[in-house]
């Protein structure tokens, strides 16, 4: 085996002559070219005799678990543990060749070591005994009666990933590598230095340089960090450019160009709009007729305290004015009403000035709104319901919204099916009232509409007025003898237009009204007729309910006794007659209903029902 080196640390060849006096005489010859770190050239050369006293053999390699027989290389960084596994066997049948001498040579001696449960051989590899860049290996499958089999592969190694983060006066400057102190100010450089999985690296050399600085980061006692303190007071104004290094053996060493400005004395401005802090966002929506005020505190920036004696001005717009002092607080103000900024996207800007400190500007952005009104009904109703024939007494109320009052002197007008109108307000309250009367059956929507000046924004509101016809009379009687001999007869009642169903109520008593003591028999399911049965000695009363949507309609009550022995005559024919009675009389009520009915809505006009 020898070794030979040329030129750059990457070009050199390693020749491997393995002559291996078996029972077959093969003589294998292998040649490794690497032209780079990463790339290498493999040959291979085998020379065996046909014998049929040989029996193939396949060799595959894995490394953690990838399979590398093709490629033959591995990429792994320093503190990791490699297991090397090969898979020995026939090549006839697949199957492992067990107590067969495998070894690895090359950068490690070593033998590998069988496992006859999971059929194949390995053995561990530390990449911390192996050298950074690219180390060869060996393998060399044999048994006596099978083909001997070699793999060449390689491991390179190389240094743990890391990773650095940069804080610059308790800020994270690892993106921006920049700060900006006043003169005497000092400097707090802190660093996090750690490998990939986030672990902190301990004991590493962490140093900055540069323009005369040459200072070692040292660990701080408790945290996980390296820091150090920098004196602006030692560099003088100007802009610094330094370097900071960290690194220890095993892991990626880092550099990062740390960016230091010195500046004059520094000052701040924070402001105010109408009591909030906009000092980072300086943008306010503000109604038209409302005030504006701004109010700001010009501060030593070092210190904190306010400077009294400054000039603040306020222009733009049309506007030149000047801030009033609080010689309490510091604070400078002013109040304008935003009639002189008018509707609209307004730039204002602040100058704060003062001798021996730095000056300050700010633009403001401040949007003047038209005033935000609502419209809304009183009772909160968008969707109403009524009965044809009945009048709607439409009431809008106007609020601004951005000052809690009522619109007042507005015009608002309405528009629907059958005309339009405009409300008043009788009450100077900001409600208006009109009246739609005579209403006839449909779905109807009433646009309203309102104009209160260029000040107020309105948006579009309606109204979905739904006239309605609630269930017609409805006329209940039954097939029951009187007195009925068994309790079993149907209940029959005449249809109601306009119902959607049907309820059953039976009483011990006369029927007046529906409450928690009628006994409810089938609630709005009922259909005609609707057999009663198994009925005990004595009588009952019983109801019927027509509903639809938007009402209900009360039956007759009618009485049913029940009698299993009958005393006293019974005239037959008796209880048809009093049925046929009971039907005409109601056929000619409901008759004269409906004559009434479409006698008034004939009458109905266009201005009845404006």
């Amino acid at each position: 085996m020898s070794y030979r080196r040329e030129g750059d640390k990457n070009n050199f060849f390693f020749y491997v002559l393995i002559i291996m006096f078996l029972m077959t005489s093969t003589i294998t010859l292998s040649i490794f070219a690497p032209t780079s770190i990463n790339d290498h050239v493999i040959y291979e050369k085998s020379d065996l005799p046909n014998s049929n006293d040989i029996l193939g053999s396949n060799l595959e390699l894995y490394i953690d678990g990838d399979n590398l027989t093709s490629s033959k290389h591995v990429a792994a960084e320093m503190d990791q543990v490699l297991n090397v596994t090969v898979f020995f066997t026939d090549s006839s049948d697949d199957s492992f060749i067990s107590n067969a001498n495998i070894t690895l040579t090359g950068a490690l001696n070593d033998n590998f070591t069988e496992n006859a449960i999971l059929e194949h051989y390995n053995v561990s590899i530390r990449t911390n005994d192996l050298l950074f860049g690219i180390n060869f290996f060996i393998i060399i499958a044999q048994k006596q009666e099978y083909a001997s089999q070699i793999i060449a592969f390689t491991i390179e190694v190389k240094e743990k990933e890391s990773n650095l983060q940069l804080f610059l006066n308790g800020n994270n400057e690892t993106i921006g590598k920049y700060i900006e102190v006043t003169f005497g100010d000092l400097v707090n450089v802190t660093v996090i230095y750690e490998d990939y999985s986030k672990l902190f690296i301990d004991n590493a050399e962490v140093l900055i340089v540069g323009e005369g600085i040459d200072l070692n980061l040292t660990k701080h006692p408790i945290y996980d960090q390296y820091n150090v303190t920098i004196d602006s007071a030692d560099l003088n104004v100007g802009i610094y450019f330094l370097t900071l290094y960290a690194e220890k053996l095993n892991y990626e060493p880092q550099t990062v160009q740390i960016t230091i400005e010195i500046i004059e004395k520094e000052t701040d401005l924070h402001i105010f709009l109408n009591g909030y802090n906009k000092t980072i966002d300086r943008t306010l929506s503000v109604p038209i007729r409302s005030l504006l005020n701004v109010t700001v505190k010009y501060f030593d920036y070092e210190t904190g305290i306010g400077l009294s004696g400054a000039t603040i001005q306020l222009v733009g717009e049309g506007l030149s004015l000047y801030f009033t002092e609080n010689p309490t607080s510091h604070l400078y103000s002013i109040v304008i009403n935003t009639i002189q900024l008018d509707i609209g996207v307004r730039f204002l800007i602040i100058y704060a000035q003062r001798l021996n400190y730095q000056s300050y500007s700010a633009l403001l952005r401040i949007q003047v709104d038209r005033i935000h009104a609502n419209i809304t009904t009183v009772s909160g109703q968008t969707v109403i319901n009524r009965q044809s024939g009945q009048s709607y007494d439409l009431e809008i109320e106007l609020i601004d919204l951005d000052f809690s009052l009522p619109i007042l002197n507005a015009t608002v007008t309405y528009i629907w099916t059958y005309g339009q109108g405009t409300l008043t307000d009788p009450e100077d309250d900001g409600i208006y009232e009109g009246t739609i009367s005579n209403l006839v059956e449909g779905t109807f929507v009433i646009n309203i509409s309102v104009y209160a000046g260029e000040d107020y924004e309105f948006e579009r509101f309606t109204i979905t007025l739904i006239v309605v016809q609630p269930p017609e009379a409805i006329l209940l009687f039954s097939d029951a003898d009187n007195p009925d001999l068994d309790g079993v007869f149907d209940l029959i009642w005449t249809s109601s237009e306009h119902a959607d169903n049907y309820s059953i109520y039976v009483y011990n008593r006369y029927i007046t009204q529906i409450n928690s003591s009628v006994v409810l028999l089938e609630n709005q399911i009922g259909i005609s007729p609707y057999l009663i049965s198994g009925l005990l000695d004595g009588a009952y009363y019983y109801i019927v309910v027509a509903f639809n949507e938007y009402g209900n309609t009360s039956s007759n009550c009618i009485q049913i006794m029940v009698s299993g022995s009958v005393d006293e005559v019974i005239i037959p024919g008796y209880s048809l007659f009093i049925l046929i009675c009971i039907i005409s009389i109601f056929s000619v009520i409901i008759i004269q209903r409906q004559l009434r009915h479409k006698n008034k809505r004939s009458k109905i006009t266009l201005r009845d029902l404006c």
